[in-house]
């Protein structure tokens, strides 16, 4: 599967809006990957924060999506360094797909995905309605740069596995890892923005 060709599907399918191809579909897993973020050590999770709001000092700055460089030299450390609290917290907190699981009846094995879909209750996030939760997260998602967005469509609702995706953008698994993880507090602290500080704890 080609870059090219899956951009041309996912263009095709969502209209040139994430939230037309994904509002309805929004899943319990994407926002569960956010509260497990909270789960990390107090020190890394504070490193978290910090690059949550330097993420939005950034964009409120140039007005667009910061690079890893702009965002490395915010913290004053290297590229290599934030790549590193990256895959420290992908090791604590990402939920993976590629997991099978047995039903109750033993069987047909089902994704992990489809065991959270519907695990985060309303009040998680300080909104009135999970509608409003959903509608405004596909609003965010589609804000990402491309390879971001794409490697959450084709995580989240392709349900390709991470080597796929990998070979699909033309980077390695890690990488992958790190993107998402990057997109994870990204869409963290654009719901912060939102809502202030958010309680994530189960």
């Amino acid at each position: 599967l080609g870059l090219f060709d899956a951009i041309e599907k996912y263009d095709v399918t969502q209209g040139n809006k994430f939230e037309t191809y994904g509002v309805s579909r929004i899943r319990g897993a994407i926002m569960d990957e956010l509260r497990k973020l909270d789960w990390a050590p107090r020190l890394l999770r504070k490193r978290a924060r910090e690059i949550e709001r330097k993420t939005r000092e950034l964009e409120d700055k140039f007005g667009r999506v910061a690079t890893e460089g702009e965002l490395a030299k915010s913290m004053k450390m290297s590229v290599e360094d934030l790549n590193s609290i990256f895959n420290e917290l992908n090791s604590t907190s990402f939920l993976s797909l590629d997991e099978v699981w047995q039903n109750d009846d033993g069987n047909k094995p089902i994704s992990r995905l489809q065991t959270v879909e519907d695990s985060l209750i309303t009040n998680q996030f300080n909104f009135v309605h999970q509608n409003e939760v959903k509608e405004y997260l596909a609003q965010c998602i589609d804000q990402l740069p491309e390879k971001e967005k794409l490697v959450i469509v084709l995580y989240y609702y392709e349900n390709l596995t991470l080597r796929e995706i990998g070979e699909v953008l033309n980077v390695s698994e890690s990488r992958v890892c790190q993107i998402h993880t990057k997109v994870m507090l990204r869409l963290r602290g654009y719901l912060t923005k939102k809502t202030g500080e958010i309680t994530l704890e189960a």
